[in-house]
């Protein structure tokens, strides 16, 4: 991926269309907010070489975004890359592996149905840390999303269907102390139509954040 650090939010938004890059802006933050699969709607896949189509999650780096302004944190986004960065060591992880963090917070979406046309989640979000032994950390940031948003929302390792159990950047953030989260929006939640539900879900996971920390 092309690298570019940015020295404020408003010029990152600009970039977001950019494909192939890895979008970064820093603050004096504990919190790292992420979207490693980020397109602009309307580009369903990300990629699509030997390995086969991946698609990519849309809107995420815009949702991302509007999360660390709230927050005034650390922001990555990697815009439409031709690989998989969060399930690799490469320079997307050894980005978060060089940052002085306590908390990682991926930002990610999801279908309703997998890719057999089966029901995989009715859940609008879904809450993990990638590992069952960490679920306190979930059901507890799900219980504080579900103070704000009346939406189907679970970190019940046991029962959501996208766990992340095998997510790179997940299990290097545990085995260096920081709590590392996947955050799965229904991607009908921060489409463009729905601009107003896309900064309310922001604010919320914000709040809930602070709240949590």
């Amino acid at each position: 991926m092309i690298p570019k650090q940015f020295s404020s939010y408003s010029k990152l938004e600009y970039a977001l269309r950019d494909d192939n890059t890895l979008l970064s802006f820093y603050k004096e933050s504990p919190i790292l907010i992420a979207a490693p699969h980020h397109t602009v709607q309307g580009q369903i896949e990300m990629y699509n070489n030997d390995n086969g189509i991946k698609f990519g999650d849309q809107n995420t780096g815009i949702l991302a975004l509007l999360i660390a302004q709230e927050l005034k944190a650390n922001l990555i986004i990697c815009a439409r890359p031709n690989h998989d960065p969060n399930k690799i060591e490469g320079q997307y992880t050894s980005l978060i592996r060089e940052m002085e963090i306590t908390h990682l917070v991926e930002i990610h979406t999801h279908w309703r149905f997998d890719k057999d046309g089966e029901l995989a989640t009715d859940n609008d979000i879904e809450v993990s840390t990638g590992s069952k032994l960490y679920n306190g950390y979930a059901m507890h940031l799900a219980s504080l999303l579900r103070e704000g948003l009346s939406m189907n929302i679970s970190g019940n390792f046991t029962n959501i269907y996208y766990k992340a159990k095998k997510t790179y950047s997940l299990k290097m953030c545990r085995k260096k102390g920081i709590i590392p989260f996947h955050l799965e929006f229904y991607k009908g939640l921060i489409d463009d139509e729905h601009i107003e539900l896309r900064k309310k879900i922001a604010n919320v996971v914000s709040d809930s954040l602070v709240k949590f920390i």
